[in-house]
């Protein structure tokens, strides 16, 4: 089949910079909520999960997405910081099964980011980023 708008192919190196800039917004988000409006809760849910001390895993995880989103926001380390922050969607899926009501986010949604960050890694950062494709 025929590309309907063959003229803007040559945009397709925006594509992965799209989904790094949404991705890494994101996960800046999910830690800084974290580590301040949702603190409490998160402990909670952490320690009903079985990760305890959750006043711990709750100060790990902020800091963790929020070095993720910064990094995924400026293009740097891309594919390394796709990894962990894919690592870090399975586990969020595995704690949305044990612990339903622990998070407002659905499964399906943590799915959609792990595959997003699936695919940065196979594509690399795109473009507008200090990682240097070779």
């Amino acid at each position: 089949m025929l590309n309907i708008f063959p003229n803007i192919l040559f945009l397709g190196i925006l594509a992965p910079t799209l989904l790094r800039l949404l991705v890494g917004g994101i996960f800046i988000e999910f830690g800084y909520s974290k580590l301040t409006k949702d603190k409490n809760h998160k402990i909670e849910t952490f320690e009903k999960s079985g990760l305890k001390p959750g006043k711990f895993f709750v100060w790990f995880f902020g800091l963790l997405e929020i070095i993720i989103g910064l990094g995924l926001v400026f293009g740097i380390y891309t594919q390394c910081l796709a990894l962990i922050g894919a690592l870090v969607m399975l586990g969020a899926i595995y704690l949305k099964k044990q612990n339903p009501e622990g998070c407002v986010n659905t499964k399906m949604y943590f799915f959609i980011l792990f595959v997003i960050l699936i695919s940065l890694i196979l594509t690399g950062a795109g473009a507008l980023a200090f990682d240097i494709g070779l």
